[in-house]
């Protein structure tokens, strides 16, 4: 961190601005209104500044418990509507401090800064936020978009083997919704996986160009961004019930939701080979069965569903790369490839 100042980049976002920046997370310091994961204060502690509010690591802390604790804060620095806020962390941080700065005083501009692969990728593009309620991930939440998001990939090296990785599925799922990058992200996965500095910075540049597109399209989520839930159905079931990270929960689900369509003959069985493959050369893939009733439960407060009382789901479905619709399926026919 200390000898990275590359070129900072400030890509044509239509949604929020955006920039990718080596080294750029040291400006940091120079925010007065800060909320920081522990994680990220006790390896960064050298850029960050002294009147930050550090908050738990980890999805325990996405609740209304850890809202209240960020309301508290900004309410005794005074901020007002006129001041910046700014989240430093993972997509618990990025999803939270969005939603605490999006509600306080009807809300306050924010500066983010992701600091996790996954986070970079997904969480801080396209102003989602949300918090879990219940067992419910993301079930209460809005849209507001950051000031700025900045970018810096140096930051993912300190991340923990495997978390990266995480953030590696995340993109290539991008990838595989829009066709762009796809080859490209399966001829550098080693590079990738080495956290070589210029195929990550390439990475990230390509995949936040392409969810920013997908997002300045449906700003609310109502059509076409609904592709980018891919997987997330059977995801937000694993990550409660089999209790792993969400970036793993994103591998996990992808493979079992191409799986699925496979099996009722939509997409080809070589398409789902080389997704399942790739997949496995990413994280691999080594699935729990997960409770019925519990999980049935959880498929019927996913926001997805046509009704509260519908049988049915309405979720994603890539042919190939680059070529997608929305298909509706029963809950229990999904169900039958996780329990």
């Amino acid at each position: 961190m200390k000898i990275a100042a590359g070129e900072r980049k400030t890509l044509n976002s239509s949604s929020h601005p955006v920039s990718i920046s080596p080294g750029g997370f040291k400006s940091i310091g120079r925010m007065p209104n800060t909320v920081v994961s522990k994680r990220v204060q006790r390896i960064f502690s050298e850029w960050i500044p002294s009147s930050a509010f550090s908050i738990d690591d980890g999805e325990e802390a996405k609740g209304f418990h850890t809202l209240f604790q960020i309301y508290e804060y900004l309410m005794d620095r005074g901020v007002s509507r006129s001041d910046m806020v700014v989240g430093a962390g993972g997509g618990t941080v990025t999803d939270l401090v969005g939603f605490a700065s999006s509600t306080f005083k009807r809300g306050v501009p924010i500066t983010l800064y992701p600091t996790t692969l996954l986070a970079q990728v997904d969480a801080s593009i396209g102003g989602k936020n949300g918090l879990n309620f219940e067992g419910c991930k993301n079930v209460v939440g809005n849209f507001y978009m950051p000031y700025e998001t900045i970018i810096d990939p140096v930051v993912t090296l300190s991340m923990d083997e495997g978390r990266f990785e995480e953030g590696l599925v995340e993109a290539f799922k991008i990838f595989l919704i829009t066709g762009r990058w796809y080859e490209n992200f399966k001829s550098r996965c080693r590079d990738l996986k080495n956290r070589n500095l210029r195929a990550l910075s390439e990475m990230l540049e390509e995949a936040v160009r392409q969810k920013d597109r997908i997002v300045a399209i449906d700003t609310r989520e109502t059509g076409m961004r609904r592709i980018l839930n891919l997987g997330h159905t059977l995801g937000h079931l694993y990550e409660p019930l089999a209790g792993v990270s969400h970036g793993m929960a994103v591998a996990w689900r992808l493979e079992r939701e191409m799986h699925y369509f496979a099996n009722l003959g939509l997409i080809d069985e070589e398409m789902y080979r080389e997704v399942s493959e790739t997949l496995s050369e990413i994280v691999g893939l080594d699935f729990p069965q997960l409770p019925v009733e519990d999980a049935l439960r959880l498929l019927r407060n996913d926001k997805k569903a046509t009704t509260s009382e519908s049988m049915e789901i309405e979720i994603p479905l890539v042919r190939k790369p680059g070529s997608f619709e929305f298909a509706k399926v029963r809950l229990d026919d999904l169900l039958a490839v996780v329990v």
